[in-house]
């Protein structure tokens, strides 16, 4: 029987065995031993850095001897030599077959085909758009809690709602995609024949003070640069591929309805054509409607003398509860902005605490204010913010930088801009200084007294998306002659 002579490599003990093996751990510092091949091609048992040092240079024998050897559990009666299988080699050679198999009778025909984007792409579109969501959340709260272990102030957005509950702005109403194929609803069209949308924009509810919504653009698009065709009333010009018009104020209705259609031409459009050259063909439609639109908010103002606020400070709510009879105890000391009509971008305004507390020489207080996109897959761009103040309450310009006599600073229009077109939260949230004296109080001698408003607007420009798909099949006539001039030989 052979003896077989081993080195370790971590405490380079030499030991002898006659199993060609050897033990599994060195016997004398009990490092773990792995296997590998000997120069004449054995498998053999070694520490792992006498392997790297003595056969770098024969890497690849580990490489061979995994795919096209396999140790057996048991050896050969009588001897010491180890029996091997081809099984990893068949096995794996098996799994590239089945691999190529699918791909060549399945997937490949069906990408080339475009038969899996028809079928796959709505689906899987949704299914990445809902764990975009998810991540963007959990991003959203990591930042907030990043925010907290800094010191940071973290506020959440709210609002009193809408004083009045109708949707104001545009937006998109159904819509139907036409194609020619009528028997063929299951592919919806053919590819040498023209396809679109018929849709409608909803106009919502408009403040009486607007007239018009003026200068709305509209446009429609597949593979972000080829531009469908829009067709509806009373267009002003195209520009750039989008029809630009006018709305007029629907009063004394709540909504109007402006029917449109986009449409492409493939055999106008060669650009269009070269696209549609696959048996099924999935393009998707994208809708842009621009319009701009101003929003409202108020806050309503309570102020306290001053000997009475000394007196409430820190009890904010009883006041509310026990002043003027209880009057307004329906109210809390975090009493929030309310818009006058529900829109997609919201306007927040408050105060920490109310009542507020009014001297002669004025009280110093934090305004604060935020803005919401409730949709950032809609792009926002403001064009102006202004805050109104009622009588007694003034702006303290040494902590109030973003604010020219009320109104926002231009300077800053791109922070805002990025917020609220960022998907990880879509809020801006500012504050302003101002200093509270005796003249919100009117005059009255009451113990808590409901002064004027805080009055905010904002104008800005949204744009609104909507997608629709629409799947178009390859002439039968056009597929026979496809065919013949490929035949199969």
């Amino acid at each position: 029987m052979p003896i077989y002579t081993f080195t370790c490599g971590g405490c380079g003990h030499k030991y002898t065995s006659s199993n060609p093996s050897g033990p599994p751990r060195c016997p004398n510092c009990g490092a773990i031993i792995g296997s590998t091949l000997t120069e004449e091609g054995k498998l053999m048992r070694h520490t792992g850095r006498v392997t790297t040092e003595k056969f770098k240079d024969e890497a690849h024998k580990g490489i061979l001897n995994w795919l096209f050897n396999s140790r057996d559990s048991s050896s050969e009666a009588g001897g010491g030599d180890k029996k091997y299988s081809s099984f990893p080699l068949g096995f794996f050679i098996l799994l590239i077959f089945i691999a190529f198999f699918v791909w060549g009778v399945v997937v490949a025909p069906g990408l080339e085909s475009g038969f899996w984007q028809s079928k796959v792409g709505s689906p899987m579109k949704s299914v990445l758009q809902g764990t975009r969501q998810l991540f963007t959340f959990m991003g959203n709260q990591f930042s907030n809690i990043n925010k907290i272990l800094k010191g940071e102030n973290v506020f959440s957005f709210e609002t009193g709602g809408a004083e009045i509950k109708k949707k104001t702005g545009l937006s998109f109403g159904g819509g139907s995609v036409f194609g020619g194929g009528g028997d063929l609803a299951v592919f919806g069209g053919y590819t040498n024949e023209e396809f679109g949308v018929n849709g409608d924009i909803v106009v919502g509810k408009l403040d009486e003070g607007i007239p018009e919504l003026r200068e709305i653009k509209l446009s429609c698009s597949v593979d972000e640069n080829i531009k469908g065709r829009i067709e509806m009333d009373d267009i002003n010009r195209v520009e750039d591929g989008a029809v630009v018009f006018d709305i007029h104020n629907p009063k004394p209705f709540d909504e109007a309805r402006i029917p449109f259609s986009c449409s492409f031409d493939p055999s106008k459009n060669t650009a269009l054509a070269s696209t549609l050259l696959r048996k099924i063909n999935t393009k998707t439609i994208r809708l842009s409607l621009s319009y701009p639109i101003e929003i409202s908010s108020r806050l309503e103002i309570f102020a306290l003398p001053e000997e009475r606020y000394k007196e409430y400070r820190g009890r904010y709510d009883l006041a509310f509860d026990e002043l003027h009879g209880g009057i307004y105890s329906a109210r809390s000391s975090k009493i929030l902005s309310k818009s006058k009509y529900e829109s997609d971008v919201d306007v927040a305004l408050w105060f920490d605490n109310q009542p507020l507390g009014a001297s002669r020489d004025g009280k110093d207080y934090t305004l604060r204010f935020a803005f919401k996109n409730k949709n950032t897959g809609n792009r926002f761009k403001i064009g102006r913010f202004s805050i109104e103040l009622p009588d007694g309450i003034r702006f303290n310009d040494a902590g109030c930088e973003k604010f020219e006599n009320g109104v926002f600073r231009g300077e800053y229009f791109a922070s805002v801009n990025n917020a609220l077109n960022n998907e990880v939260a879509g809020e801006y949230f500012g504050s302003c200084r101002i200093m509270v004296d005796e003249r919100i109080l009117g005059g009255s001698n009451a113990d808590i007294v409901k002064g004027g408003d805080v009055d905010a607007a904002m104008m800005y420009e949204y744009t609104i998306t909507a997608e629709r798909d629409v799947v178009l099949k390859q002439p039968e006539e056009e597929q026979i002659v496809a065919d013949s001039e490929n035949p199969i030989s």
